[in-house]
């Protein structure tokens, strides 16, 4: 039976942005789309009431192609909003002033769930999103770098628990673990996070060093992936593995797949041993439920 999960996303504030930093919290489990679904569009809806106007731009839902350089609009947003309430821009966005200084209360609590739910949707936007897991998967992955290979090349004195090390954090100041859907998001992260430079440290510490046949229960599988994919080498004279910074995660997973000892870890994480997080308690979600109707439709 598939499940669908509610995940809110990860948004870390960055000068004069919101970058995106992936699906953090957990804020329920439904055994329905249409049930989940509803609950989405009801958070979006809250959310976007009390934050989407914000000075600071949000980066728009993560497309792996675009590695997140695309954000909301200012003018965009309150051109849909304007639409949205059939009034004229200029009543609600003024040319050359800050978002809604004309009683922005006054305008937002116009708008239904419905409505909201399509300016999203036109932005490619939201606050929360629906994650579906396959039928009878009711896990999530978090990342870890490997202890038998990594143990030997990191100084863990410098970390008061060597977990802080090998797991993989998403960069809020709590420093919880991060929880991806996929293997495949698992590799992305370790690759493109900025905050951990895997494969900088792997080239450093020359992790993958040996004979082939000593790196691979199946050496001729390893020498054929490596052969196939341009970002990874092997130094014959070195005897290591080597990377580029092109690779991709599905070649680093690849390789990982035929490693004696990977590189990376994906601990599986059954999404019922994940807490709750119960959005109606947050700060946004009392101060919205102050000045709107939260339920409007």
């Amino acid at each position: 039976m598939k499940k669908y999960i509610i995940r809110q996303k990860g948004w870390v504030f960055d000068d004069d942005t919101y970058n995106y930093d992936g699906h953090h919290d957990l804020i329920g489990i439904y055994d329905t789309k249409e049930e989940a679904m509803e609950k989405v569009d009801h958070f979006n809806h809250v959310f976007f009431l009390s934050s989407a106007f914000l000075r600071n731009r949000y980066q728009r839902n993560y497309n792996y192609s675009l590695n997140g350089d695309s954000y909301v609009k200012s003018d965009n947003l309150a051109a849909l909003v304007a639409k949205a309430l059939d009034v004229n821009l200029d009543e609600i966005y003024p040319p050359r002033n800050s978002l809604f200084m004309k009683d922005p209360e006054k305008y937002l609590s116009k708008l239904t769930s419905a409505q909201v739910k399509a300016i999203l949707l036109e932005l490619d936007f939201s606050f929360f999103t629906c994650i579906e897991l396959e039928k009878e998967v009711d896990y999530l992955f978090k990342i870890k770098r490997n202890p038998a290979l990594w143990k030997e090349h990191e100084d863990l004195s410098y970390y008061s628990d060597p977990d802080d090390f090998y797991y993989f954090d998403d960069d809020r100041d709590s420093d919880k673990h991060r929880i991806v859907k996929t293997k495949f998001d698992c590799y992305y992260y370790a690759i493109f996070d900025d905050s951990y430079y895997i494969i900088y440290e792997l080239n450093r510490d020359k992790l993958l060093k040996g004979p082939i046949q000593h790196l691979s229960d199946t050496p001729a599988l390893l020498s054929q992936i490596i052969e196939n994919c341009p970002a990874i080498q092997y130094n014959v004279e070195d005897e290591v593995i080597e990377f580029t910074k092109e690779i991709t995660p599905v070649e680093l997973m690849s390789l990982d797949a035929v490693l004696s000892t990977p590189i990376l870890l994906c601990e599986k994480i059954k999404i019922t041993d994940i807490p709750l997080l119960n959005i109606t308690n947050s700060y946004v979600y009392k101060e919205a439920s102050k000045k709107y109707d939260l339920h409007k439709t």
